[in-house]
């Protein structure tokens, strides 16, 4: 079903695309093929009053009467001009243009490659089936535009592409020589005519070639019908072309109407038919209109009569339209002249009103230039807080940090010497108490001596010298501790020292990473930017702006480094962080340019992304001075390096504004810290930047001052060679990331050795000294215990008292000593913080004078601010009122434009009804009462006529142009009607002139035919009842019966039929004009006499015919058949299964 549907399409979109051309050109080839053999001597004036249509009975029988006239007339005399060409035994005329020279056929139906040439008179295809011989025929049908289905072997168009295949392609070559040939100066000798077909999408597609240059003329279908319509060729006529199921149908199948049906169209007469038909239904329409608009005429003639009354009763009140009209021209001016006063008053007022925005402008521009000034005050400011916040290398804060850190350890020492000292003076108040106790313990004990118990005493006595023995022991392990723990102590705060200054590089590491980093992103931003790139991104838009912007002075200079190259790169961070800010900055030359290149940044940071590195760059406002002169205070005439020896700068302006700004001829340049100091004591109070560090230092008198400056971290400026320096930056940050790296496994280890120091710490103070301390509580408890026992139970031991007396006097002598070493340790710990104490004063009175500084710099930056805040404030009161100024100036505007183009609108009206001023001396508002009293009076006359003078004259007008218009376009509908009742009238007669000649011509045609064979035979035309029949007779010609002699095709054998319907179709062919006739298996019904006969009577008609190509296929053989030069025998070649079929050869038979 699918398949079927496709098959559908594709026949329809053929029939589409040969649809029109089959409408321009079917009648022409009509005329032109039946006009061929006849003159207007067989057409005359016979049939001109018959009918064009023969419906009723009568009208019948005189047709038959006419046509046998006709005949009558006629026959002898086409007979004898038939007879006399065959006498003479004339050779036809080769064709010089319309014949086919060449057929090639690539993958067309089953034919992977097949190539045939024809000759120009007679040619026969032969060979076996599947040879290709009908595919021949149909290829030459389908490259000439015929529709699939006439060919009888597709369905469809793209049924033709070989299987397997995408496409195919059709190839036919068309002779164009002689003086008709068409348009030889562009196709040549050869008109090649191609048609590719595809599988897929667009069905086919033609291409129409020159033979001269081999290239495509045109490709589309029109043009080819052009050539086919200026040649006669009619591929789609089915008497030119017949086709293999064609023929067959012709020859054994069709009956007698299909064979009038089949010479009808064959002759073009059944087209010509049909459109003489379309032509009598077209009169048709125009009679019932004709009638339909006679109707209305009347009522159209009795309109104009009642327009004219109207017309006649309104012209009494012409007057007063006279008067209308004066007041109408008064007034249309005095409108003008009151317009004329108001687009005065506009202009006035739009006038003031700009004048004020001018003057609110300029107070804008004076406003944000003093705010420009005070930012870039404030920017200095903030610069010089942020060095000295920005400075972690100062001298005095690095001297100050170490007296303080010493003092910290004096102090350290002192408060340790105090505590040692309360702890002796501690002891020595106990042992002094403990000598005096036991001198008391003594005295008793001797005065009880008489009394004691020596054996209970000794004991208690060796159990106190044993919890004394234990508590020394414990004692003398305090100190072992205590210095351990000191010397962990130590380590420790060594320990976080150096992890505090290995987070301080890291902090330090990460800063400059991310510095470089972000002047990488910068160069990298700006690879493609140019010089401008070190400034921003994307600011090559801005920077064409500026250059394309009018300005009120000259066009802005900037950034002011693109004008600056330094001499020596070593340089480069000294004049970046000191000169950075300017070198980034713009110049205008007036103070109206400074606010509108503002404007221009915001604008373009807005719509284009553009993005300075220096956010907000300042805009310096400067005269130029070709004339100033810097020579009197440069340095380098001394022989000092300055920083304007150092550049070359390309603009005389960016010079002077740098001099001006930064006094760069008159500042020294040295590398390090120490020669800058000795230049400043030469230079006196002269600034000299230094490189080593980065940093400001002057000399006045004795005052010394080193201001440190910030790096700048806003892009290189003197980057000559971008990509090496985005690769040393590149080396620099692996270097840093590696040190950052070592940095961090370093500080990881140092914190592992202090967390193991704190735990030997707290195993020290939580575990050691806490059980000793615990120790010692508990063994002195037991001995004060024993030694109050022995007190209340025994008599002393006098000379166990008298040993530990000398003992705890030793103790003491030996506590006195350490006291007064003690005392020394503090005296000289005192002596040493003295001078650490008048420095540390002297540094952080430094300190504090800077700190003071400090507070000075920010409360000018506060009072700056206040300051910008104040001319912000004033500047958006002015842009507020600037936007209402500007609205006001915009309204104003709009309304003197209005007014004026009103004006001129009101005065180009008028000129066109009033082209001469009035004088007007009333105003609007009278002239308009008395046009509305004039008006009144008119209205009054109106209303007794009923209708006003205008539309009178308007309704007469109209009236009149409707009748006539209808009158004449009736006369017009009937010179149509009577000119096509002539025309098909006279078509009429023609037809049938032309049906009568033709059958004439075909009977005679017919019988001659069949007299080469010794047959007998009529055509029998039945043009009423549309039939075409053969009566034959076979039978010897002395047979006496004429009438059982003749017999219908049915009752002939299959080779007289044959042979009959070849004559017939023979006889046909003489009345087409085409110059390619085709005829396929036309002998597939013969035997071979009859066959032969066929052959002997087609070579004769075909040789002798005139500028005519004929081709014949039959698939028997050729070889009895006389041949000549006229013919041409081509055998094609057996088929080739699963193989590629190549170029036929062929071989004109002898």
């Amino acid at each position: 079903m699918a398949k079927r549907l496709a098959a559908d399409d594709e026949e329809k979109e053929e029939e589409e695309e040969v649809l029109d051309a089959d409408d321009r050109s079917l009648a022409k080839r009509a005329r032109l093929s039946m006009s061929g053999n006849m003159s207007n001597e067989f057409v005359g004036n016979n049939g001109l009053d018959e009918p064009y249509e023969e419906d009723e009975e009568n009208t019948h029988r005189d047709g038959e009467q006419a046509d046998a006239d006709y005949e009558a007339a006629h026959e002898d005399r086409i007979r004898g001009e038939m007879q006399d060409k065959g006498h003479a035994k004339v050779s036809g005329e080769k064709a010089q243009m319309g014949v086919i020279q060449e057929v090639e056929l690539v993958n067309f139906m089953c034919h992977s490659y097949l190539e045939v040439k024809l000759g120009p008179q007679v040619n026969f295809l032969t060979g076996a089936n599947g040879s290709g011989k009908s595919a021949i025929l149909t290829a030459i049908t389908v490259a000439l535009g015929a529709k699939a289905n006439s060919t009888g072997r597709g369905s469809g168009i793209k049924s033709f592409v070989k299987t397997g295949e995408d496409m195919c392609r059709v190839t036919v070559k068309l002779k164009n020589r002689g003086p008709e040939a068409y348009r030889p100066d562009v196709y040549g000798d050869i008109i090649i005519i191609e048609r590719g077909v595809h599988r897929e999408g667009n069905a086919s597609s033609y291409k129409l070639k020159s033979s001269l240059t081999g290239k495509i003329v045109s490709s589309k279908r029109e043009e080819l019908d052009k050539i086919l319509d200026h040649m006669n060729i009619q591929v789609d006529n089915p008497i030119n072309v017949l086709s293999q199921d064609a023929a067959r149908a012709f020859l054994a199948k069709s009956n007698a109407s299909d064979k009038y049906n089949f010479f009808l169209k064959g002759t073009q007469l059944a087209q010509l038919s049909d459109e003489y038909d379309l032509v009598k239904t077209n009169i048709d329409v125009i009679r019932n209109a004709l009638v339909q608009k006679d109707a209305v005429l009347p009522d159209m003639k009795d309109a104009i009569r009642r327009a004219k009354e109207k017309v006649d009763s309104v012209q009494l009140a012409g007057r007063l339209q006279d008067e209308m009209d004066s007041l109408e021209k008064q007034l249309a001016w005095a409108f003008v002249a009151q317009q004329e006063e108001e687009v005065s008053e506009t202009k006035n007022k739009y006038k003031e009103a700009a004048r004020i925005l001018e003057k609110a402008q300029k107070k804008i521009s004076e406003l944000e230039a003093e705010e420009q000034e005070l930012v870039a005050l404030s920017n200095e400011k903030e610069e010089e807080r942020r060095k000295y916040l920005a400075a972690e290398d100062q001298p005095e804060d690095q001297t100050l940090a170490e007296v303080e850190g010493k003092l910290k350890n004096i102090k350290l020492q002192y408060r340790q010497h105090e505590a040692t000292k309360q702890e002796i003076k501690a002891d020595l108040n106990r042992v002094t108490q403990t000598v005096k106790q036991l001198q008391e313990t003594i005295q008793l004990e001797e005065d009880k001596i008489k009394h004691g118990n020596d054996g209970e005493k000794q004991r208690r006595q060796l159990e106190i010298e044993t919890m004394q023995e234990k508590i020394n022991k414990i004692k003398t392990q305090f100190p072992i501790l205590n210095s351990r723990l000191k010397g962990l102590q130590t380590r420790k705060d060594e320990l976080e020292e150096r992890i505090r200054l290995k987070q301080e590089d890291a902090d330090k590491c990460k800063s400059e990473i991310g510095h470089l980093s972000s002047k990488k992103e910068g160069l990298i931003r700006s690879r493609g930017d140019g010089p401008i790139g070190a400034y921003g991104s994307n600011l090559m838009p801005l920077m064409q702006a500026i250059k394309q912007k009018k300005w009120t002075g000259q066009t802005p200079i900037g950034p002011l480094g693109l004008y600056v190259k330094l001499v020596d790169p070593k340089w480069q961070q000294v004049i970046e962080a000191n000169l950075g800010s300017s070198l980034s900055s713009f110049a205008v030359t007036h103070q109206a340019d400074a606010a509108a290149l503002r404007a221009l940044f915001r604008q373009f940071q807005n719509s284009h992304r553009s993005k300075f590195n220096e956010e907000n760059p300042t805009v310096f406002v400067f005269t130029p001075d070709p004339d100033k002169d810097i020579s009197a205070g440069d340095l380098s005439s001394k022989g000092f390096q300055t920083p304007l020896s150092l550049l070359q700068i390309s603009d005389s302006n960016v010079r002077d504004l740098l001099v001006d700004r930064h006094n760069i001829e008159r500042i020294a340049v040295e590398w390090d810290r120490d020669k800058a100091f000795g230049t400043a004591e030469r230079l006196n109070g002269i600034y000299v930047w230094t490189a080593n560090p980065l940093a400001r230092i002057s000399v006045r008198g004795q005052t010394r001052q080193s201001l440190f400056v910030t790096q700048w971290k806003k892009g290189g400026l003197f980057v000559a060679d971008r990509e090496g320096e985005i690769e040393a930056l590149q080396s620099r940050l692996n270097e840093l990331g590696l040190v950052d790296r070592q940095n961090v496994a370093e500080r990881k280890e140092l914190a592992k050795e202090l967390q193991q120091l704190n735990q030997q710490i707290r195993e020290i103070v939580d575990d050691k000294l806490q059980r000793l301390n615990n120790a010692l509580v508990q063994h002195e408890r037991k001995l004060t215990d024993v030694i109050q026992a022995n007190r209340d139970e025994e008599p002393p031991n006098i000379a166990g008292l008298q040993n530990v007396l000398d003992e705890e006097t030793a103790l003491l002598t030996n506590t006195q000593i350490q006291l007064a070493d003690c005392d020394r340790e503090i005296a000289r710990v005192r002596a040493e913080a003295v001078p650490l104490q008048e420095a540390r004063d002297q540094l952080r009175a430094i300190k504090e004078q800077k700190e003071a500084l400090m507070v000075k710099i920010g409360d000018d930056i506060v009072e700056i601010a206040q300051r910008i805040t104040k001319k912000r404030s004033d500047q958006r009161h002015y842009e507020k009122k600037l936007a209402e100024l500007e609205k006001r100036v915009e309204l104003t505007l709009g309304e003197f434009e209005a007014a004026q183009q009103q004006l001129d609108a009101w005065v180009e009206e008028v000129v066109l009804s009033h082209p001469e001023r009035a004088q007007v001396d009333k105003s609007v508002k009278k002239l308009t009462k008395e046009m509305e009293a004039c008006k009144k009076r008119i209205d009054e006359q109106t209303r007794i006529v009923g209708i006003s003078a205008d539309d009178a004259n308007e309704q007469h007008l109209n009236a009149l142009m409707a009748y006539n218009s209808a009158k004449q376009e009736i006369q017009e509908m009937k010179d149509l009607e009577v000119a096509l009742l002539n025309a098909l009238q006279v078509r009429g007669a023609r037809w049938n002139a032309f049906r009568r000649y033709i059958a004439l011509r075909a009977k005679v045609t017919f019988q001659e035919h069949l007299a080469r064979r010794g047959f007998l035979g009529k055509i029998l035309f039945n043009h009423h009842d549309l039939k075409l029949s053969l009566r034959v007779q076979t039978d010897d010609l002395a047979s006496t019966t004429t009438q059982s002699r003749e017999k219908n095709p049915n009752q002939l054998s299959g080779g007289e039929k044959s042979f009959s319907t070849c004559a017939l179709l023979l006889s046909l062919w003489d009345a087409v004009g085409c110059p390619i006739r085709c005829l396929d298996e036309f002998d597939v019904f013969m035997d071979a006499v009859n066959r032969r006969q066929t052959l002997n009577m087609m070579l004769e008609v075909a040789t002798a015919s005139d500028n005519t190509q004929y081709v014949f296929i039959t698939p028997q053989d050729m070889s009895g058949v006389r041949t000549g030069p006229q013919v041409r025998i081509s055998k094609m070649a057996d088929p080739v299964r699963l193989e590629r079929q190549g170029r036929l050869d062929i071989h004109p038979v002898r």
